[in-house]
């Protein structure tokens, strides 16, 4: 799946054995792997919601703190085995986060409808 955009995303300018380097580290929670990830792929990352589920900036501004909150732990690189390109790779689990995050933002607004009854009153 490609991403269109006006610049050459991160990801198609970068070494795929430095890529996987890179994700194995932020697999084992290295921190300045894990800011190095950050610091190349934010606009990917910010980008994503915009151009695949046409959400706006303020979606997509509110995705990236999501995402960032699920990425830096470094669990989720763990699932990158190298059977697939590290493209296919990332855009999988920012499509997967993206769905969580839409999930989580309908179950707030639900919750927030469903404290007042018919009459408006609470």
């Amino acid at each position: 799946m490609s991403i269109p955009g006006e610049h050459k995303d991160a990801i198609g300018a970068t070494d795929v054995d430095e890529l996987r380097e890179l994700v194995r580290r932020c697999g084992h929670k290295d921190r300045a792997a894990l800011q190095d990830f950050f610091e190349r792929f934010s606009r990917d990352i910010y980008n994503f919601p915009m151009k695949v589920f046409h959400l706006d900036e303020d979606a997509a501004s509110d995705f990236y703190l999501y995402a960032f909150e699920r990425l830096k732990d470094g669990g989720r690189f763990q699932s990158f085995e190298g059977r697939s390109s590290f493209r296919t790779w990332f855009y999988t689990v920012l499509r997967n986060l993206v769905i969580d995050w839409m999930r989580t933002v309908r179950e707030i607004e639900t919750i927030q409808v469903t404290r007042y009854d018919d009459s408006g009153n609470e």
